[in-house]
């Protein structure tokens, strides 16, 4: 069974800040609804809601998937790190 947003999109979308960036502008919804709690935590607002505003930066869903609180500086010194972080998120999303 897929799992999908209320409003019926099986995708989240990556924030415009970070997707610019990548070839991919939006990941499973599946992959960030287990962490719901932590999103909430995080931001005082649902996926559904924060869906709507435009979905989350990188740093903010891999903090959410992680249980890290919200601006949790994770400091890239070069692209090699970013790079890593996309790897990461890409893996958890084809496996969820």
């Amino acid at each position: 069974m897929k799992v999908r947003s209320m409003s019926g999109d099986e995708s989240f979308p990556i924030h415009p800040s970070d997707a610019r960036r990548l070839p991919m502008k939006t990941v499973p919804y599946a992959f960030l609804r287990p962490h719901e709690a932590q999103a909430l935590k995080n931001h005082s607002q649902s996926l559904e809601r924060l869906k709507e505003r435009g979905g989350l930066g990188l740093e903010e869903m891999y903090w959410i998937i992680k249980g890290l609180p919200w601006n949790s500086r994770v400091e890239y010194a070069n692209e090699k790190l970013f790079c890593e972080l996309i790897k990461f998120l890409m893996e958890a999303a084809r496996d969820a």
